[in-house]
């Protein structure tokens, strides 16, 4: 069930831009994502991860939701 709404949430317009976004990033300016609620963040992490190949860097506001991201 969880690969289901994973794939769900990847084949939605929003994360279809984001794709796009994702894409098109060159090495040094930053993807910046605010407002991201709960696990989504941890989802967009992964699908960044996913689709770019390389190692990428999430900056938390802090220690907790930090830790929250890597629980994901």
């Amino acid at each position: 069930m969880n690969e289901e709404i994973k794939e769900r949430l990847f084949a939605s317009e929003p994360f279809r831009q984001l794709d796009e976004r994702v894409l098109e990033l060159q090495p040094g300016p930053p993807l910046e994502l605010r407002g991201v609620a709960g696990s989504l963040l941890s989802l967009i992490a992964a699908r960044v991860f996913e689709e770019r190949k390389r190692q990428i860097v999430v900056v938390a506001s802090d220690d907790d939701r930090a830790e929250k991201i890597r629980d994901d």
